[in-house]
Parts: structure tokens; C-alpha cells; sequence
């Protein structure tokens, strides 16, 4: 899925933020990848890997957003 969106985002020259390099330090590591979890329950991204991803989009975005 990742690889079909970021190849959709080539195709139509569109402005994407890989996010994947971010996360993959985690998801390499059997022990760090339920930092990024809500609960051992659900394993939706909580607050920190929210804050991480939004961290990147500024660093990529936040120029052209007035930031």
C-alpha cells in the first residue's frame, strides 16, 4: 500500500510525505514498535507518533503553510 501511494504521488507530481523512514527505526525493532501504539489493545499511533509525523510534515510543509 505505501509503495502504491508514493508511486500515485510520482505519477501525479504531487507534494507527499514519506513517512516511512520515520517509523521504520521503530518498526525494526520488536521492542520499539508498541512506543508508537495507543495500547498493547489497539494498536493505532498515539499521541507521540502523531507528534512525530507532524514534526515531519512541518519540517516539509511548514515554509510553504506560513510557518
Amino acid at each position: 500500500l505505501h509503495a502504491r501511494v508514493m508511486d500515485v504521488c510520482r505519477a501525479e507530481e504531487l507534494g507527499c510525505v514519506d513517512l516511512l523512514p520515520l517509523f521504520e527505526p521503530y518498526l525494526r525493532d520488536p521492542k520499539a514498535y508498541t512506543q508508537l501504539w495507543v495500547n498493547r489493545f489497539d494498536a493505532h499511533m498515539n499521541g507521540r507518533a502523531n507528534e512525530l509525523a507532524a514534526a515531519r510534515v512541518m519540517e516539509v510543509f511548514g515554509q510553504a503553510l506560513g510557518n
